[in-house]
């Protein structure tokens, strides 16, 4: 698994201090780990600092590859 650091962003209106957070993800390395151009993602939020990203198509990629109660072949 790849781990890469990337710097939070400022995004809105600088001249009334509405600014806020942004990510910005892009690269050769997301298509690699299962994210395809014009796929969408789900974000949730796990806890205070930790957010959890997920191809559409990965609930049940996970379920196919990781199930405790499953029978092993």
């Amino acid at each position: 698994m790849n781990s890469r650091t990337l710097k939070i962003e400022e995004d809105g209106d600088f001249s009334l201090g509405l600014i806020k957070p942004k990510i910005r993800l892009r690269g050769g390395w997301l298509e690699r780990a299962g994210f395809k151009p014009g796929s969408r993602v789900s974000v949730t939020c796990v806890a205070h600092g930790v957010i959890e990203l997920r191809a559409s198509d990965a609930a049940g990629l996970l379920a196919e590859t990781f199930n405790p109660s499953a029978d092993p072949v």
